[in-house]
């Protein structure tokens, strides 16, 4: 009974996410089924120490909001992975910093399909396909891309795009 109880305080919780929400606790999220968010923001994120697993699954909301968006009081140690988003204005808008997206494909949105603000955030082996911008690359700069692929933006637009950022890595 005493090793059960020492181990306990160092299991992680998963929470299974299956409608649109807001994550305001730092937990360990897993989606269950493709959610849409309609007219709103699909799921939103306000803490740190957050991991988000797709599942290989679908988000995606109406044409006036973000399939997953990032709030800005989140510092450090947020992960995105394994999964699409797609057919919203916005596919994930990153406003944080020091958060990881790792194996997402980003597909038909009407804007970006993947916007990184806020300073050292990271992009791995993702995809932007068919939005106005498939990325944008903004504001405080120090992000890093690496073994990504975009192509087919809409409207002549902008496979990757830099607005008033430094230091940042492609590869």
């Amino acid at each position: 009974i005493v090793i059960i109880l020492l181990v306990l305080p160092f299991v992680n919780a998963l929470t299974n996410v299956g409608v649109c929400t807001n994550i305001p606790v730092a937990d360990t999220y897993s989606l269950n089924v493709s959610i849409n968010g309609g007219t709103a923001d699909c799921i939103t994120i306000f803490s740190n120490h957050t991991y988000l697993n797709l599942n290989g699954k679908f988000v995606s909301t109406g044409t006036s909001a973000k399939s997953i968006y990032v709030n800005a009081s989140v510092t450090s140690n947020v992960t995105i992975v394994d999964g699409f988003v797609n057919k919203s204005k916005w596919g994930i808008v990153i406003n944080g910093s020091n958060v990881n997206v790792t194996n997402i494909t980003a597909f038909n949105h009407s804007s970006e399909a993947l916007s990184f603000y806020g300073f050292h955030n990271q992009l791995y082996y993702s995809t932007g396909n068919y939005s106005f911008n498939n990325l944008l690359l903004s504001d405080l700069g120090g992000h890093i891309v690496n073994g990504s692929l975009f192509h087919g933006p809409t409207a002549n637009r902008n496979n990757i795009r830099i607005d008033g950022a430094g230091n940042n890595t492609l590869i």
